[in-house]
């Protein structure tokens, strides 16, 4: 800087501008006008599709979750579940009942749903090996231990053997009887327990029982819910949580799912203004205004006192007044 005014025109400057900066009434009147101006876009005008896919693409499948990102998150659900208002705050006063009524009506109609839910159950392979094996020790322990052979003297050997006679005149024992009856008839058996259950689960039964269960638990205090959930189980799930997103981030299902899904909001709200999408997730320039307040105008206050403002100011100002153009100007 050769001029010698440079220096006291840069300083006057400076001045200016941290005078200005701490003045709330000065920077509100800047941000509301800035605010009010863009409110008015619509978003088309501010942001392409292309960059919006870009940068929520990016920041939302190219990095991991960090680890002690999901180390806090877990340590603010520990807290939740260990604050001392649990206990006396009950699961009732946090569900409405009207809410819990909706539910019950909806589920319980929904017929086709269930029915098709019990089939697979009873279809499965796994239930008809467990029927069978629970059907075949039924008979025995009866055979074996029923309240009538005990109390009536002789009826426990004429059981025993009348058991005898059934396996000799079949050349195997009764366990194995009954285990070729039932993987002929289990087939069979599963229809009839399917209908049974379809005929005691009906619409009536299935909303009664969502109100009893919602009953059981209503007036309980928030706090039961650390009998189901501990810390290490809380732990062990952040980590499958963050393993499974960590896989199906990269995955070409997630990214076309991801891109697909911007296109779709954007095609929906780029004739919107940006007023509008900021009044749709409750942010208005009265919420702006209260935040600068509260929020912003102390951080830069600090910033100032700091001397940190001045510093920055004047290292771009003086970055401006040694430009060949200002030395033309002062020349003149």
């Amino acid at each position: 800087m050769t001029h010698p005014k440079a220096e006291q025109l840069l300083q006057a400057q400076l001045r200016y501008i941290l005078m200005q900066l701490q003045s709330e009434q000065t920077v509100s009147n800047e941000v509301n006008t800035l605010v009010a101006h863009l409110s008015d876009k619509p978003i088309e005008q501010l942001i392409t599709l292309e960059h919006l896919q870009a940068l929520l693409g990016k920041q939302a499948l190219d990095y991991p979750v960090q680890v002690h990102l999901t180390e806090q998150i877990v340590s603010q659900i520990q807290f939740a579940l260990t604050h001392a208002s649990n206990d006396s705050i009950k699961i009732a006063d946090l569900i409405p009942a009207d809410s819990v009524e909706t539910v019950a009506q909806y589920l319980s109609s929904q017929k086709d749903h269930r029915e098709a839910f019990i089939h697979r159950i009873f279809s499965n392979p796994a239930y008809a090996q467990m029927l069978s094996q629970t059907i075949s020790h039924a008979i025995n322990d009866y055979m074996e231990n029923n309240v009538i052979a005990k109390k009536m003297p002789g009826m426990g050997s004429l059981m025993k053997m009348g058991k005898s006679v059934l396996e000799k005149a079949t050349d195997s024992n009764l366990d194995s009887a009954l285990q070729g009856y039932l993987s002929k008839n289990i087939n069979n058996l599963i229809a009839v327990s399917e209908k049974m259950a379809n005929r005691h689960l009906n619409d009536q039964q299935v909303y009664q029982l969502i109100k009893q269960g919602w009953q059981s638990v209503a007036q309980q205090p928030v706090s039961m819910v650390n009998n189901y959930v501990d810390n290490e189980g809380l732990n062990s799930g952040a980590q499958v949580i963050s393993r499974t997103w960590d896989s199906l981030r990269s995955s070409d299902y997630i990214r076309t799912q991801v891109n697909d899904g911007i296109a779709h909001w954007y095609s929906q709200n780029k004739q919107h203004t940006l007023g509008k999408i900021l009044r749709d997730v409750n942010v208005d320039a009265a919420l702006i205004e209260q935040e600068l307040k509260l929020a912003i105008m102390p951080v830069v206050r600090q910033l100032v006192e700091e001397g940190y403002v001045a510093q920055r100011v004047e290292a771009r100002l003086r970055d401006f007044y040694q430009t060949s153009e200002v030395a033309a100007i002062f020349a003149d």
